[in-house]
């Protein structure tokens, strides 16, 4: 069973990074400017000074930092890698370095924030379905971050991103597998069915 599981996730995987690589570039910079539009929507509904998680978008990847352009005032955590664990730290994009798989995180020497600060984190993913369940890269990261997220005093939203083609009919999960709370696409939110 757990082969079979392992096999779908990886044939989706494939299916889901050859959607991605096919749009263009001018494609993918309309999506990105869409995606940071519906981003500042939820962004506004915050609370002033709330911390919002966002991640360095690498390659074909949605990207998130559009949002910096649109609402430059905003706490900005980043995630870093540190073992098999991801870590938040807030700090300025311009101060992040090349980390895990060459990906800028923050430096070493910031602290780590709590969960509980985090009133919304942008996740990525290959992909995600209708009721929120993502498929990543397949190290488990996120999945873990977002349960540590879900078990603080007061958690966040958790908003997954991708370009409208990414959202599939279903996702193959596990019992690990976190879901989100809703994906923003260019085309607009999918909310949990």
């Amino acid at each position: 069973m757990m082969g079979s599981m392992n096999d779908a996730k990886q044939r989706l995987r494939q299916q889901l990074r050859a959607a991605r690589r096919a749009l263009s570039a001018s494609e993918r910079a309309a999506a990105h400017r869409q995606m940071a539009a519906h981003l500042r929507c939820l962004v506004e509904q915050l609370p002033a000074g709330a911390v919002v998680a966002l991640y360095v978008g690498m390659g074909d990847e949605a990207d998130p930092r559009g949002l910096l352009a649109l609402m430059p005032a905003i706490h900005v955590a980043w995630p870093r890698v540190i073992g098999a664990e991801l870590e938040l730290a807030v700090c300025d994009q311009v101060d992040l370095v090349p980390g895990f798989r060459g990906i800028p995180e923050p430096p070493r020497e910031l602290p780590s924030i709590p969960m509980s600060q985090v009133r919304l984190i942008v996740v990525p993913a290959l992909g995600y379905d209708r009721r929120g369940h993502r498929l990543g890269q397949g190290g488990g990261h996120y999945d873990r971050l977002l349960a540590k997220l879900r078990a603080s005093p007061h958690p966040g939203l958790a908003v997954g991103l991708a370009y409208a083609q990414q959202v599939v009919p279903e996702v193959p999960c596990e019992p690990h597998d976190q879901a989100v709370d809703l994906v923003v696409t260019e085309a607009g939110l999918v909310h949990n069915d």
